[in-house]
């Protein structure tokens, strides 16, 4: 189970396998909880070789609530228009007592 407290700016790192992450140029790592999304681009998540890191800030993870949810890493090729996605897997946001970003 992966657990995510509001409020703070979690980090993971993701090994890939399965793939070679280099042949895959669009990368989308989404965090689902009901209808809120958030979707970590290849612009803002760090991939060295087939390891991904993902970074929440205070903002986002103070949009989730307290409960559950799903994440999931899809990958597209431009150059064969192939396309993968991994299984989805549980979170679990964990509240907090003082909301709010902290400075």
């Amino acid at each position: 189970m992966i657990y995510i407290r509001r409020g703070t700016t979690p980090s993971w790192t993701i090994s890939v396998t399965g793939i070679t992450l280099s042949d895959y140029p669009i990368v989308w790592l989404t965090f689902k909880q009901f209808n809120n999304e958030i979707t970590l681009t290849q612009d803002n998540l760090t991939i060295t070789n087939n390891e991904i890191l993902a970074e929440l800030t205070q903002t986002q993870t103070l949009s989730f609530c307290a409960g559950g949810g799903q994440i999931q890493l899809r990958v597209f090729s431009s150059v064969t228009s192939d396309a993968e996605g991994s299984e989805k897997y549980d979170f679990e946001v964990l509240d907090i007592l003082k909301d709010g970003e902290i400075a």
